[in-house]
């Protein structure tokens, strides 16, 4: 028996944006005349990924880091535009989001993510701003999926209970995490799909 929630939530990557993590690597490699295999080891780094996904790590602190690990003179402006221009808009999923919007019902994004991808992407696509009522982001809470803190905040922000929100995620770990949590989760495939799970849970909406 599926119930209806009070809040939805949609996963960033891979839901509403695509995105390619080589583009990134590729970018700021090119900037520092670097190979795209060194500068991907070096960001994804158990001391630089997690501590910049969770915003202990500013964007300036790892700019210097990559400059000082080859010897590179990267500028902010630079070095932001290549981290974060990644993304291309899942334009499947927008009349779904639009349908939800016009209906009432409360929609917010959830993810994992970091200062320069979110800056770039809201400066790209409008529609994150344009059509979510709140953003549970990563570097912004300290906590990141599949962590039960990140769902319970997700739950504060949206003024419910975790067993009042859906959320849809394209990473098993994270809907399994927010399942653990208390949350509605499923696993996104395509937009379709998430649109038949939606109205299972009784949300009526024109999509």
């Amino acid at each position: 028996m599926y119930r209806k929630p009070a809040f939805v939530y949609f996963d960033l990557g891979n839901v509403i944006l695509h995105f390619s993590h080589a583009r990134m690597c590729q970018q700021i490699a090119d900037l520092l005349g670097a190979d795209a295999a060194a500068t991907r080891e070096f960001l994804f780094s158990p001391e630089i990924a997690l501590p910049y996904e969770r915003g202990r790590m500013t964007t300036d602190d790892l700019i210097m880091r990559l400059n000082d690990r080859f010897q590179g003179q990267l500028s902010v402006p630079q070095a932001k535009q290549a981290l974060g221009d990644i993304f291309w808009l899942n334009t499947s999923i927008i009349p779904l989001i639009v349908g939800l919007k016009s209906a009432g019902f409360g929609i917010g994004i959830l993810s994992n993510t970091c200062d320069a991808h979110w800056e770039v992407a809201r400066e790209r696509f409008s529609v994150l701003d344009a059509f979510f009522d709140v953003q549970v982001l990563s570097f912004r809470v300290d906590a990141t999926k599949p962590d039960p803190e990140i769902y319970d905040k997700a739950a504060e922000v949206a003024g419910c209970s975790p067993h009042e929100l859906f959320f849809a995620d394209d990473l098993l770990e994270n809907v399994e995490g927010a399942r653990q949590a208390g949350v509605d989760a499923v696993l996104f495939t395509n937009t379709q799909a998430l649109a038949n799970d939606l109205r299972r849970r009784h949300l009526m909406f024109r999509y």
